[in-house]
């Protein structure tokens, strides 16, 4: 290449994280995670809301240790770097027929599928 030729090739091993690519005479490229954190925070603390209710109705709450397992596991996977969408969906389906009995806690979990789709 020679010139003002600002063609991209990638090979090898190579990976593009957040979809970014820069190209071109004196690029500079700024990436933002900031959104991202506050989007985990914000589903962190639903996640913590979650936990508390389910701890405060247990009784009422059939196979209650399921429903904090399966919250566990959205704890887990939230927290990962690329976190598995579905594994995510089907802890949530999970989660939420397990605490239909008490609108509090099936209110909260609803809530929590909110930020997560939107994550």
């Amino acid at each position: 290449m020679s010139g003002d030729d600002y063609r991209i090739q990638i090979g090898g091993e190579a990976s593009i994280v957040g979809s970014q690519i820069a190209s071109g005479r004196n690029v500079h490229q700024i990436r933002n995670d900031a959104e991202r954190s506050d989007e985990v925070s914000k589903i962190e603390q639903a996640i913590d809301r979650v936990a508390e209710l389910l701890e405060r109705h247990r009784d009422q709450i059939p196979e209650s240790h399921r429903a904090r397992r399966d919250l566990e596991d959205i704890r887990q996977e939230v927290a990962e770097a690329e976190p598995d969408r579905d594994r995510i969906s089907h802890a949530l389906q999970r989660l939420g027929a397990r605490v239909t009995a008490v609108a509090v806690v099936a209110q909260a979990v609803a809530d929590l599928s909110a930020l997560v789709t939107g994550m």
